[in-house]
């Protein structure tokens, strides 16, 4: 099975293809242009690296959120563009999960995932490996300010994402048994996605093309939309 996946929820974007779960393709950009400038030729560059066209895609991937709104957006109808045009489904995974399963081999942690939401707050959830080892959600994500984030920790923990980078001080300053993830950990990889969309299809779960939307938190307030990702 041969699938496409992409991110466009923050400042990087990315894009990888896989067969199955092996990685054939893995692409990131941090140009700091606009994903709409980007992501199509991204998606182009992978295909050709690997001598594939949109037809051969089985199954197309992408985060729902949260994030950056109009990188969502960009994201989301270029994943439904493609699905309406080659009729392929379409499997939605959490920009938080994604991020946390940078480190899901890290044994005995809680991964804490965080990103920037602007606005001095942050978009964050916390996960632990199942007995498979894939990373679960122990929390619900939240949008809070960065000294909150780990009021609800579970021992140990390590923090990844841009969120951790920019806010560390705040957010490690009272906090006991925390450690950053290496730097290169901490942007969203288009074969995290894959590895979760993936997991997602097996699972049945298939976004209907209709109401394939992205999951928005409002920094303004801190005042959530409802998750598709809360347990």
């Amino acid at each position: 099975m041969l699938t496409l996946a992409l991110d466009t929820s923050g400042k990087t974007a990315a894009v990888a293809v896989l067969d199955d779960e092996r990685l054939l393709c893995d692409i990131l950009s941090n140009s700091g242009r606009n994903h709409s400038e980007t992501l199509l030729k991204m998606i182009d560059d992978a295909l050709l690296n690997i001598g594939a066209t949109t037809k051969d895609i089985d199954l197309l991937c992408c985060t729902l959120g949260p994030g950056s709104f109009t990188g969502l957006r960009i994201g989301i109808s270029t994943v439904k563009g493609l699905a309406e045009a080659t009729g392929k489904p379409i499997a939605g995974v959490s920009s938080l999960a994604a991020l946390a399963i940078n480190v899901e081999k890290t044994e005995n942690k809680t991964i804490c995932a965080v990103m920037d939401a602007g606005r001095g707050f942050v978009y964050t959830a916390s996960y632990l490996p199942d007995e498979n080892g894939f990373v679960g959600p122990v929390t619900p994500e939240r949008v809070i300010r960065p000294e909150e984030v780990l009021h609800h920790s579970f021992g140990p923990v390590i923090l990844v994402g841009d969120g951790a980078v920019k806010y560390q001080n705040q957010i490690i300053e009272k906090a006991e048994s925390v450690s950053l993830a290496g730097r290169t950990f901490h942007f969203i990889r288009g074969s995290s996605v894959g590895y979760l969309g993936i997991r997602q299809f097996r699972q049945n779960n298939i976004l209907d093309i209709a109401h394939a939307l992205p999951v928005y938190m409002r920094p303004v307030d801190a005042a959530p939309s409802k998750s598709l990702f809360d347990h």
